[in-house]
Protein backbone atom coordinates (compact mmCIF):
# COMPACT_ATOMS: atom_id res chain seq x y z
CA UNK A 1 0.00 0.00 0.00
CA UNK A 2 1.53 3.74 -0.22
CA UNK A 3 3.46 4.75 2.44
CA UNK A 4 0.96 7.72 3.38
CA UNK A 5 -2.11 5.77 3.68
CA UNK A 6 -3.54 4.06 6.71
CA UNK A 7 -4.54 4.93 9.76
CA UNK A 8 -3.97 4.26 13.81
CA UNK A 9 -4.80 0.37 13.09
CA UNK A 10 -1.50 -0.35 11.64
CA UNK A 11 1.07 1.98 13.39
CA UNK A 12 2.43 -0.83 15.14
CA UNK A 13 2.70 -3.01 12.21
CA UNK A 14 5.98 -3.84 10.47
CA UNK A 15 6.96 -2.04 7.96
CA UNK A 16 8.49 -3.67 4.87
CA UNK A 17 9.94 -1.03 2.23
CA UNK A 18 10.02 -2.89 -1.34
CA UNK A 19 12.76 -2.10 -3.34
CA UNK A 20 13.94 -3.67 -7.07
CA UNK A 21 17.14 -6.21 -6.80
CA UNK A 22 20.29 -5.53 -6.75
CA UNK A 23 22.67 -7.06 -9.74
CA UNK A 24 24.30 -9.28 -7.46
CA UNK A 25 20.78 -10.22 -6.17
CA UNK A 26 19.38 -10.87 -9.96
CA UNK A 27 22.46 -13.17 -10.45
CA UNK A 28 20.82 -15.09 -7.53
CA UNK A 29 17.76 -15.03 -9.25
CA UNK A 30 18.39 -15.48 -13.03
CA UNK A 31 20.68 -18.47 -12.02
CA UNK A 32 17.77 -20.15 -10.25
CA UNK A 33 16.64 -21.01 -13.90
CA UNK A 34 19.42 -20.63 -16.20
CA UNK A 35 22.24 -22.27 -13.97
CA UNK A 36 24.72 -21.37 -17.13
CA UNK A 37 23.98 -17.96 -17.50
CA UNK A 38 26.89 -15.80 -18.05
CA UNK A 39 27.86 -12.18 -16.18
CA UNK A 40 26.95 -10.56 -19.26
CA UNK A 41 23.33 -12.03 -20.24
CA UNK A 42 22.47 -11.26 -16.13
CA UNK A 43 23.43 -7.89 -16.67
CA UNK A 44 21.36 -7.36 -19.11
CA UNK A 45 18.71 -8.84 -18.09
CA UNK A 46 18.86 -6.70 -14.96
CA UNK A 47 19.14 -3.54 -16.82
CA UNK A 48 15.84 -4.20 -18.86
CA UNK A 49 13.95 -5.73 -16.12
CA UNK A 50 15.25 -2.85 -13.85
CA UNK A 51 15.57 -5.42 -11.04
CA UNK A 52 11.80 -6.33 -10.51
CA UNK A 53 11.90 -9.99 -9.42
CA UNK A 54 8.68 -10.96 -11.67
CA UNK A 55 10.28 -9.07 -15.06
CA UNK A 56 13.45 -11.24 -14.45
CA UNK A 57 11.60 -14.68 -14.07
CA UNK A 58 9.78 -14.05 -17.48
CA UNK A 59 13.37 -13.07 -19.32
CA UNK A 60 14.61 -16.26 -17.64
CA UNK A 61 12.05 -18.34 -19.06
CA UNK A 62 12.28 -16.53 -22.36
CA UNK A 63 15.96 -17.20 -22.95
CA UNK A 64 15.70 -20.98 -21.88
CA UNK A 65 14.15 -20.73 -25.17
CA UNK A 66 16.06 -18.97 -27.61
CA UNK A 67 13.82 -15.73 -27.36
CA UNK A 68 15.97 -13.19 -25.18
CA UNK A 69 17.47 -11.44 -27.84
CA UNK A 70 14.52 -10.42 -29.70
CA UNK A 71 12.38 -9.44 -26.74
CA UNK A 72 15.41 -7.33 -25.43
CA UNK A 73 15.99 -5.49 -28.56
CA UNK A 74 12.08 -4.55 -29.15
CA UNK A 75 12.65 -1.73 -26.66
CA UNK A 76 9.84 0.22 -28.03
CA UNK A 77 6.93 -1.76 -26.67
CA UNK A 78 5.96 -1.14 -23.11
CA UNK A 79 7.09 -3.84 -20.43
CA UNK A 80 3.64 -5.00 -20.19
CA UNK A 81 3.21 -5.89 -24.08
CA UNK A 82 6.80 -7.77 -23.47
CA UNK A 83 5.68 -9.61 -20.68
CA UNK A 84 2.30 -10.89 -21.98
CA UNK A 85 4.06 -11.75 -25.21
CA UNK A 86 6.86 -14.04 -23.67
CA UNK A 87 3.82 -15.82 -21.33
CA UNK A 88 1.64 -16.63 -24.14
CA UNK A 89 4.92 -18.07 -26.27
CA UNK A 90 5.39 -20.20 -23.52
CA UNK A 91 1.65 -21.44 -23.78
CA UNK A 92 2.34 -21.59 -27.50
CA UNK A 93 4.95 -24.38 -26.43
CA UNK A 94 2.53 -26.50 -24.51
CA UNK A 95 1.09 -29.37 -27.04
CA UNK A 96 -2.31 -27.83 -27.96
CA UNK A 97 -4.96 -30.17 -25.87
CA UNK A 98 -2.70 -27.90 -22.51
CA UNK A 99 -2.35 -24.96 -24.27
CA UNK A 100 -6.50 -24.77 -25.06
CA UNK A 101 -6.85 -25.68 -21.26
CA UNK A 102 -4.59 -23.11 -20.68
CA UNK A 103 -6.72 -20.82 -22.30
CA UNK A 104 -9.99 -21.73 -21.11
CA UNK A 105 -8.67 -21.65 -17.12
CA UNK A 106 -7.83 -17.85 -18.32
CA UNK A 107 -11.10 -17.36 -18.63
CA UNK A 108 -12.23 -18.81 -15.77
CA UNK A 109 -10.39 -16.86 -13.49
CA UNK A 110 -6.93 -16.36 -11.46
CA UNK A 111 -8.36 -18.79 -9.42
CA UNK A 112 -10.18 -21.72 -11.25
CA UNK A 113 -12.46 -24.58 -9.56
CA UNK A 114 -11.01 -28.35 -11.23
CA UNK A 115 -14.86 -29.51 -11.71
CA UNK A 116 -15.76 -26.02 -13.94
CA UNK A 117 -12.78 -25.98 -16.07
CA UNK A 118 -13.05 -30.23 -16.35
CA UNK A 119 -17.02 -29.02 -17.28
CA UNK A 120 -15.29 -26.36 -19.66
CA UNK A 121 -12.84 -28.63 -21.58
CA UNK A 122 -15.01 -31.76 -21.45
CA UNK A 123 -12.30 -33.56 -20.66
CA UNK A 124 -10.90 -34.71 -17.03
CA UNK A 125 -7.61 -32.97 -15.61
CA UNK A 126 -5.30 -35.74 -15.26
CA UNK A 127 -2.42 -36.15 -12.86
CA UNK A 128 -0.06 -35.95 -16.43
CA UNK A 129 -1.95 -32.61 -17.07
CA UNK A 130 -1.58 -30.85 -13.95
CA UNK A 131 2.24 -31.42 -13.43
CA UNK A 132 2.79 -30.35 -17.43
CA UNK A 133 1.17 -26.89 -16.43
CA UNK A 134 3.39 -26.91 -13.07
CA UNK A 135 6.54 -27.64 -14.87
CA UNK A 136 5.81 -24.67 -17.51
CA UNK A 137 5.30 -22.48 -14.29
CA UNK A 138 1.78 -21.46 -15.57
CA UNK A 139 -0.94 -23.24 -13.28
CA UNK A 140 -0.96 -25.44 -9.79
CA UNK A 141 -2.73 -26.91 -8.03
CA UNK A 142 -4.28 -25.76 -4.49
CA UNK A 143 -3.85 -28.82 -1.94
CA UNK A 144 -7.40 -29.80 -0.32
CA UNK A 145 -9.58 -27.64 -2.34
CA UNK A 146 -10.10 -28.72 -5.73
CA UNK A 147 -9.32 -25.73 -7.06
CA UNK A 148 -6.63 -24.53 -9.26
CA UNK A 149 -4.79 -21.41 -9.62
CA UNK A 150 -2.15 -19.02 -11.70
CA UNK A 151 1.16 -18.63 -10.36
CA UNK A 152 0.42 -15.11 -10.13
CA UNK A 153 -2.51 -12.26 -12.11
CA UNK A 154 0.26 -11.26 -14.65
CA UNK A 155 0.34 -14.56 -15.94
CA UNK A 156 -3.65 -15.05 -15.81
CA UNK A 157 -4.06 -11.47 -17.73
CA UNK A 158 -1.62 -11.70 -20.13
CA UNK A 159 -3.24 -15.32 -21.46
CA UNK A 160 -6.63 -13.97 -21.48
CA UNK A 161 -5.45 -11.28 -23.69
CA UNK A 162 -4.38 -13.19 -26.32
CA UNK A 163 -7.20 -15.89 -26.33
CA UNK A 164 -8.83 -14.68 -29.76
CA UNK A 165 -12.12 -13.02 -29.31
CA UNK A 166 -14.45 -15.46 -31.02
CA UNK A 167 -12.97 -18.48 -28.74
CA UNK A 168 -12.74 -16.08 -25.90
CA UNK A 169 -16.58 -15.13 -26.03
CA UNK A 170 -17.28 -18.90 -26.55
CA UNK A 171 -15.71 -19.83 -23.51
CA UNK A 172 -17.78 -17.09 -21.36
CA UNK A 173 -21.00 -19.08 -22.69
CA UNK A 174 -19.46 -22.24 -21.82
CA UNK A 175 -18.54 -21.35 -18.30
CA UNK A 176 -21.86 -19.65 -17.88
CA UNK A 177 -23.71 -22.88 -19.15
CA UNK A 178 -21.53 -25.48 -17.04
CA UNK A 179 -22.42 -22.77 -13.76
CA UNK A 180 -26.36 -22.96 -14.63
CA UNK A 181 -26.62 -26.65 -15.03
CA UNK A 182 -24.74 -26.78 -11.53
CA UNK A 183 -27.28 -24.99 -9.89
CA UNK A 184 -30.24 -26.41 -11.37
CA UNK A 185 -29.22 -29.69 -9.67
CA UNK A 186 -29.17 -28.01 -6.48
CA UNK A 187 -25.89 -27.27 -5.92
CA UNK A 188 -24.41 -24.01 -4.60
CA UNK A 189 -25.76 -20.96 -6.42
CA UNK A 190 -23.12 -19.37 -8.86
CA UNK A 191 -21.90 -15.92 -7.37
CA UNK A 192 -24.13 -12.55 -9.37
CA UNK A 193 -20.73 -10.91 -9.73
CA UNK A 194 -19.29 -13.83 -11.18
CA UNK A 195 -22.30 -14.52 -13.59
CA UNK A 196 -22.24 -11.06 -14.79
CA UNK A 197 -18.42 -11.06 -15.83
CA UNK A 198 -19.04 -13.91 -17.79
CA UNK A 199 -22.36 -12.58 -19.19
CA UNK A 200 -20.53 -9.46 -20.29
CA UNK A 201 -17.69 -11.70 -21.89
CA UNK A 202 -20.32 -13.93 -23.99
CA UNK A 203 -21.48 -10.87 -25.08
CA UNK A 204 -25.06 -11.80 -23.28
CA UNK A 205 -26.01 -8.10 -22.48
CA UNK A 206 -29.60 -9.38 -21.33
CA UNK A 207 -28.02 -11.45 -18.84
CA UNK A 208 -25.24 -9.40 -18.18
CA UNK A 209 -27.50 -6.37 -17.11
CA UNK A 210 -29.68 -8.62 -15.15
CA UNK A 211 -26.65 -10.22 -13.62
CA UNK A 212 -24.71 -6.96 -12.71
CA UNK A 213 -28.14 -5.66 -11.20
CA UNK A 214 -28.47 -8.59 -8.86
CA UNK A 215 -24.16 -8.29 -8.05
CA UNK A 216 -25.40 -4.42 -7.27
CA UNK A 217 -28.08 -5.32 -5.05
CA UNK A 218 -26.09 -7.48 -3.07
CA UNK A 219 -23.35 -5.11 -2.71
CA UNK A 220 -25.34 -2.55 -1.58
CA UNK A 221 -27.23 -4.34 0.60
CA UNK A 222 -23.68 -5.24 2.63
CA UNK A 223 -22.90 -1.57 2.32
CA UNK A 224 -20.18 -1.76 -0.39
CA UNK A 225 -21.07 0.96 -2.08
CA UNK A 226 -18.47 1.51 -4.46
CA UNK A 227 -18.45 -1.94 -5.61
CA UNK A 228 -22.90 -1.57 -6.29
CA UNK A 229 -22.25 1.59 -7.98
CA UNK A 230 -19.52 -0.08 -10.42
CA UNK A 231 -22.45 -3.34 -11.11
CA UNK A 232 -25.23 -0.44 -11.51
CA UNK A 233 -23.26 1.70 -14.12
CA UNK A 234 -22.11 -2.39 -15.67
CA UNK A 235 -25.63 -2.79 -15.86
CA UNK A 236 -26.51 0.34 -17.59
CA UNK A 237 -24.15 -0.27 -20.09
CA UNK A 238 -25.04 -3.11 -21.08
CA UNK A 239 -28.74 -2.28 -21.93
CA UNK A 240 -27.35 -0.07 -24.27
CA UNK A 241 -25.73 -2.48 -26.15
CA UNK A 242 -29.18 -3.95 -26.96
CA UNK A 243 -30.39 -1.91 -29.68
CA UNK A 244 -33.16 0.02 -29.79
CA UNK A 245 -33.89 0.04 -26.49
CA UNK A 246 -37.66 -0.89 -25.98
CA UNK A 247 -40.27 0.53 -23.51
CA UNK A 248 -39.62 -2.41 -20.59
CA UNK A 249 -35.88 -2.30 -21.24
CA UNK A 250 -36.49 1.98 -20.91
CA UNK A 251 -37.76 1.24 -17.42
CA UNK A 252 -35.53 -1.14 -16.47
CA UNK A 253 -32.32 1.34 -17.27
CA UNK A 254 -34.59 4.59 -14.80
CA UNK A 255 -34.77 1.76 -11.71
CA UNK A 256 -31.26 1.60 -12.30
CA UNK A 257 -30.03 4.73 -12.52
CA UNK A 258 -32.50 5.38 -9.15
CA UNK A 259 -30.25 2.75 -7.31
CA UNK A 260 -27.20 4.50 -8.74
CA UNK A 261 -28.29 7.58 -7.27
CA UNK A 262 -29.05 6.18 -3.95
CA UNK A 263 -25.98 4.07 -3.72
CA UNK A 264 -24.38 7.16 -4.28
CA UNK A 265 -25.96 9.50 -1.61
CA UNK A 266 -23.53 9.27 0.84
CA UNK A 267 -20.68 9.58 -1.50
CA UNK A 268 -21.82 12.13 -3.92
CA UNK A 269 -18.62 12.98 -5.17
CA UNK A 270 -18.29 9.33 -6.20
CA UNK A 271 -19.93 10.90 -9.44
CA UNK A 272 -17.73 13.70 -10.32
CA UNK A 273 -20.42 16.07 -10.76
CA UNK A 274 -21.51 14.09 -14.19
CA UNK A 275 -25.79 13.89 -13.44
CA UNK A 276 -25.58 12.63 -17.07
CA UNK A 277 -27.16 9.12 -16.04
CA UNK A 278 -29.58 11.03 -13.53
CA UNK A 279 -30.60 13.74 -16.89
CA UNK A 280 -31.13 10.33 -19.42
CA UNK A 281 -33.46 8.81 -16.95
CA UNK A 282 -35.73 11.95 -16.63
CA UNK A 283 -35.99 11.68 -21.24
CA UNK A 284 -36.31 7.86 -21.03
CA UNK A 285 -38.42 8.20 -18.69
CA UNK A 286 -40.62 11.18 -20.42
Amino acid sequence: RPQGEGGEWIADAVKVSLRPLEEDETALAVRRWLADADPFLIRRIHAYAGGVPLFIEELCHSASSSGLSQALDEQAAAKQSWVAALVASRVGRLPADSAAVVRAAAVVGNVVPGWLLEAVCEHSLTEGLLAQLEDADLIFAVPGSGNLRFKHGLTRDAIYEVVGLYERRALHRRILNAMTERAARGDASPDAEVMAFHSWGAADWLEAARNAERAGDQAASSFSMDRARAHFRTAMTALDRLAPMMAERARQWCRLAGKLGMASIFDPLSLRGDAGPFERAVDLAL
